[in-house]
């Protein structure tokens, strides 16, 4: 086991101790030594991952170096504690206040007691492992291991081939073709999808056979040898005739030029099977450009593919249907050696087709489970497998002989830079098969330390980062996400894991010891697999699924990991939460003292009450009560001194009453309020000091002092609404024109604004000019629209509700170029007709038209609407039909009709049929292009 957490955990030790030590003149010269002895332990750390050592005394060591890093951690932060307590301003203003010397000698020889453990550690397990000759040993070691797992896993993978005939006949189509429009196609998908199944189907194929003349196939290593694999597509291409000179070949420069010579010479079909980045496919300086030759290579990651062959000539792999699943299945469970019209007995289909949703349509594991069925003759025996089918899955059992799913997947994992590493392991904190949030990911990795941006003064902010982290493992074929339907804030909405890659995840972090999974929902016990069981004081994070009636259970050595537990996750599926009761020993929170993430996902606490204590978590830095029922924040979050993430979005049908101290919070930089909330007295929340805010989402101006806002000079996100004050909205123009650079991305609701005076008109229109808005939704009378000159570009979102506007703003709107959805509702227009010209909003999304009574007639011009996927039409009474060029448009996959007249239903129906599938709904017509 090469710890992931350890290079990681020592990066921040060390800017912790230059940060709470660095003013003690006593221990200056001690930190630079410390520093030294950091980075000689890093440097040598990642000798160890780079070779992956399975060496167990390196593992133990590993472990030791890693709780004693976590010890000095601990120290300094109940250090750190001491001092926020004591009101110092670090460690000096401390000693200030030291009623002797004694209390500073035994303070800070306890941190130097405990940082001469891991320096004298550190020598011990470089010098032992010099003598052991482990430390510079061999490093093509694990890599050759890793080679050859990849290849007995790849050559085995043709036999259980399976599907894509139409696939396989248009790149076979493309790879003869005599045209040079294309040199390299691509093959990408996760571990386990077929890729290398797929190569070598088209490696094989009779035409392919028949249009080149020489081939190579060479799998390219994670640690590559350039030299090694020139030399091995040389061989290949040349024959068995010539293979004697090309092992006298050395030189990396004479290899390259043989290999062109030959790809000259003769149509030649070069396969790179599971290139792991786009700097290995640059170092290999492969190409068949000039040539008849081509390249045909296989990947796990999306980046490589698109940058080496182009989106035009790349391939995704899909996961398999279901009956291609079975197919696959009975071929290598039962057809081995029989005719395909075999019939299988009964029951054995019925526990297959069971079997087969363990594997999640992921064909290495559906052959890994067909070839351990396939040994299986009697139907006893078909049923004490299928009793314990999912427990092989589990623990892995092997392909062929040699790799299994589990080593195969987990070559991505071990691709992974040590963040990344970082990022995986904590999806497992999610449950199985749920969409996870992307935005609450980006918070607990920004929580934990993960996120780290290298430049304060960068455009580029830490979430930011995050998602361009969450990206790459999308890229990396790890995680599958979601892209929001308008991008406008983050570009990803949600991510999941595969079935077997969260299985993956699950072992990874428990080898890492990275966190516990309590899960209490099986009533009176715990699950069997819960991770529980496995737990060791160097954990510091701990997930509890709670369900009803957990109070009875004593949570397995949690007086351990109170002394050191840092993240806290507190979760329920139970619907009915009147019953739901917590385990007593979790409930006495006070004693996590060094709790810096604090996670109550979806909990009520209308019964149960919120846990005593949370006033003592001095280290706190994440603090949310998303998806809660919580009525009153408790006035003592004010006294949070470290409380960076704070997010207050219970349920939207409650109101929360929030007490005037998130001022204190001066160092918040993500800050969530609910929808719907109230104040004491219904006094404004002041806000002044929050200077450090980066995100600020739901803020209402009615219950919150804008003009603080004037002060937040690194706000980059702003959600606000406004109810009908005239002097909040001039307050909100104030901040956006202000913070015009700051500000990257804003939205604001304004409810009931009437625009009747020429003052409230003139509030309208410089709203419409902040360049810095980039969602607006208004309730209220405007009447007219400026020009579309006096309308800022930058408008992605617009809602117009009850503006009785008088003439047709689809000319106007259709204008603005970035503008991706657009709803007009509730008399938003006076106008009988609108027409959406040519070549206007070539950007929208989506559209909707609610409640416009005095509509009758839309009409579409030619290049109009070119993007639009979805429309929703509601409660026009006098709208007959759609216009005719929509049906044309083919990027509208769905059509909502609510509450529409007879006539215009009858008109979708009869002429909408033959390309959309219509399903009919409650006083609602759902169409969906076939």
């Amino acid at each position: 086991m090469a710890d992931v957490a350890l290079p990681f955990l020592l990066e921040n030790l060390a800017s912790t101790l230059v940060r709470e030590l660095s003013r003690s003149s006593r221990v200056r010269e001690e930190i630079l030594s410390i520093e030294n002895e950091l980075k000689l332990l890093e440097d040598f750390l990642g000798e160890v991952v780079l070779r992956n050592s399975k060496d167990d005394r390196m593992t133990h060591l590993l472990r030791e170096i890693r709780n004693l890093s976590y010890r000095i951690e601990d120290v300094l932060e109940t250090y750190a504690i001491r001092i926020k307590l004591r009101g110092g301003r670090g460690i000096k203003g401390t000693l200030k206040r030291f009623t002797s010397l004694a209390d500073e000698y035994v303070a800070l020889k306890k941190i130097e007691a405990e940082i001469n453990s891991i320096k004298t550690l550190i020598h011990d397990v470089m010098s032992s492992f010099r003598v052991l000759g482990l430390l510079w040993s061999d490093a093509s070691t694990a890599q050759d291991d890793n080679l050859l797992l990849r290849q007995t896993y790849a050559h085995g993978v043709d036999n259980y081939f399976v599907g894509m005939d139409g696939n396989i006949e248009s790149l076979v189509s493309l790879m003869v073709d005599e045209g040079k429009q294309w040199h390299a196609i691509s093959i990408y998908g996760m571990g386990g999808m077929g890729k290398s199944a797929l190569a070598n189907k088209l490696f094989k194929h009779d035409l392919i056979r028949k249009h080149f003349q020489a081939f190579a196939w060479v799998h390219v290593a994670k640690n590559y040898q350039i030299e090694r694999i020139w030399e091995d597509i040389l061989k290949q291409l040349v024959g068995m005739e010539s293979r004697g000179k090309v092992m006298h070949m050395e030189d990396r420069a004479l290899l390259c030029e043989q290999v062109r010579k030959v790809q000259q010479e003769k149509k030649c079909l070069i396969v790179l099977d599971d290139i792991w980045s786009v700097k290995a496919w640059g170092d290999l300086g492969i190409s068949a450009q000039g040539t008849d030759s081509k390249i045909l290579l296989t990947t796990r990651i999306r980046e490589v593919a698109e940058y080496v062959s182009g989106e035009k000539f790349v391939h995704r792999m899909g996961f398999l249907d279901e009956s291609e699943c079975w197919e696959l299945f009975k071929k290598r469970a039962f057809l081995k050696e029989v005719s395909a019209d075999v019939k299988v007995h009964p029951m054995m289909e019925k526990m297959g087709k069971i079997i087969l949703e363990q594997c999640r349509r992921l064909p290495l594991a559906i052959v890994m489970l067909g070839d351990i069925m396939g040994t299986k003759h009697t139907l006893r025996e078909w049923e004490i497998m299928y009793q314990n089918s999912e427990s092989y899955l589990s623990r892995g059992q092997q392909v062929g002989g040699s790799a299994t799913i589990s080593q195969v997947l987990a070559l991505s994992y071990e691709n992974l830079p040590v963040r990344l590493k970082l990022c995986f392991l904590h999806l497992g904190d999610f449950p199985e098969g749920v969409d996870i949030e992307v935005e609450k990911l980006y918070l607990l990795w920004i929580a934990e330390g993960i996120i780290v941006s290298e430049n304060s003064r960068s455009e580029v902010s830490m979430m930011d980062i995050a998602e361009n982290y969450l990206n790459e493992l999308a890229l990396q074929g790890m995680i599958e996400v979601q892209e929001e339907e308008v991008p406008i804030f983050r570009r990803f909405k949600s991510c999941r894991l595969h079935g077997l890659m969260r299985e993956l995840c699950l072992l990874k972090g428990k080898e890492e010891e990275f966190m516990i999974i309590m899960d209490f929902r099986r009533g009176n016990q715990l699950l069997e697999n819960s991770d529980a069981f496995y737990s060791t004081i160097s954990t510091r994070r701990l997930a509890v699924y709670l369900d009803k009636h957990v109070d009875r259970h004593v949570v397995p050595l949690m007086q351990e990991l109170a002394k050191h537990l840092q993240c806290l996750l507190l979760r329920t599926t139970c619907k009915d939460q009147q019953e739901l009761v917590w385990p007593r020993e979790i409930f006495c929170i006070q004693e996590f003292r060094l709790l810096k993430v604090l996670d109550f996902d979806g909990l009520d606490f209308q019964k149960t009450k919120l846990p005593y204590g949370i006033v003592k978590l001095v280290s706190l830095r994440f603090l949310s009560f998303k998806g809660c029922f919580l009525v009153e924040l408790p006035f003592y979050i004010g006294s949070l001194p470290y409380l960076q993430i704070l997010d207050l979005r219970v349920k939207r049908y409650v109101t929360m009453m929030i007490p005037d101290v998130l001022w204190k919070l001066k160092t918040l930089r993500y800050l969530y309020f609910p929808e719907r909330f109230q104040t004491l007295n219904d006094t404004k929340l002041r806000l002044e000091g929050l200077t450090e805010l980066e995100t600020l989402h739901g803020l209402n101006a009615g219950l919150c002092c804008i003009k603080d806002l004037l002060k937040m000079t690194k706000l980059r996100h702003l959600s606000a609404s406004a109810d009908c004050s005239l002097e909040d909205l001039k307050w909100i123009i104030s901040l956006l024109d202000s913070n015009s650079d700051q500000v990257l991305h804003s939205s604001l609701d304004v409810r009931n604004f009437d625009c009747y005076t020429e003052e409230r008109h003139s509030v309208f229109r410089q709203l419409l000019r902040c360049h810095n808005l980039h969602i607006f939704r208004i309730e209220g009378h405007i009447g007219q629209l400026p020009s579309k000159h006096r309308i800022s570009q930058s408008f992605v979102e617009i809602v117009l509700s009850g503006s009785e506007l008088k003439k047709d703003p689809m000319a106007t709107l259709g204008k603005l170029p970035n503008l991706q959805v657009l709803v007009l509702s509730d008399e938003a227009l006076l106008a009988e007709a609108i027409i959406c010209l040519e070549s206007c909003f070539l950007k929208l999304k989506r559209l909707e038209l609610s409640n416009l009574l005095c509509l009758n007639e839309w009409k579409l011009e030619d290049g109009s609407l070119p993007k639009l996927s979805k429309l929703t039409i509601e409660s026009c009474s006098r709208l007959e039909m759609l216009p005719n060029g929509l049906r044309s448009l083919c990027s509208l996959r769905e059509v909502k009709s609510i509450k529409m007249p007879p006539p215009f239903e009858q008109a979708l129906l009869s002429g909408w049929a033959d390309t959309y599938t219509i399903q009919h709904e409650h006083h609602m017509l759902r169409l969906s292009r076939k």
